[in-house]
């Protein structure tokens, strides 16, 4: 008998708590929810984008790393892959574009882009206006994209070359001759050599922010690449 109450109580209970849960009630907009519009043009919230550009570097060592390590290191021959079925694929040149560890690096490679333009299109929206803080943050968002897009040229040849962030309607964007790619990392790299400082000009309480010297290295990397011997020296000389 007892339990019986104890069940229609309960019964009785739920009734009431769902019947006073009207649908205005549930109707809210969700405010944990991300999106570009939250970013405005003032430099505090572009700082906030840009130091998570800075995050994005931690991804690569996301699960020991095995979407990096796999798409730039599983192929070689100094690599032993074990029972894994996915980094066997890689070592026998054998893996497909549905390949899981391929599809993760590809979607994060271009969500860290995505991040880069969102902080280059709002300095630019500030167009000669922009204060010095500005395009300190245009620059180091410069050398991000430019370092993705490089990685990410070296993996995949042709891609699809996003160099701004796209509207919906612009999301189905066709891939880009490899030398296109190239070109938009060299031009953002000498952006960021022009506009970034040095590590001293930093100093010691913005230790880690990238430098001018990054920049230079990187760009003499890329055109080490590219078989372009005499940049790839002037570069590297300048960043030592």
């Amino acid at each position: 008998m007892k339990l019986n109450i104890k069940i229609y109580a309960l019964s009785s209970l739920i009734a009431l708590i769902l019947g006073s849960c009207s649908e205005s009630f549930l109707d809210k907009e969700p405010l944990g929810t991300l999106s570009t519009a939250t970013f405005d043009t003032d430099t505090t919230t572009l700082g906030l984008a840009v130091n998570r550009l800075y995050g994005t570097l931690a991804w690569q060592e996301y699960t020991i790393g095995r979407q990096q390590f796999s798409t730039h290191e599983l192929s070689g021959d100094d690599f032993v892959p074990g029972s894994d079925a996915n980094m066997n694929l890689f070592q026998n040149y054998t893996f497909l574009a549905d390949n899981a560890y391929i599809q993760q690096f590809w979607d994060r490679t271009y969500q860290n882009i995505h991040y880069a333009n969102v902080v280059i299109d709002r300095t630019a929206a500030l167009g000669t206006k922009a204060p010095i803080s500005a395009k300190l943050y245009e620059a180091q968002a410069k050398f991000f994209r430019a370092y993705y897009k490089f990685d990410l040229t070296n993996v995949f040849g042709d891609a699809p070359l996003r160099d701004h962030d796209p509207s919906l309607e612009e999301y189905n964007i066709p891939k880009s001759p490899r030398a296109d790619i190239i070109k938009l990392v060299i031009s953002d790299l000498k952006y960021a050599i022009d506009n970034l400082p040095t590590r001293a000009q930093w100093g010691t309480v913005q230790l880690g922010r990238m430098t001018k010297g990054t920049a230079q290295g990187l760009l003499a990397k890329v055109y080490l690449y590219e078989g372009d011997y005499t940049n790839a020296k002037v570069y590297a000389d300048a960043g030592s």
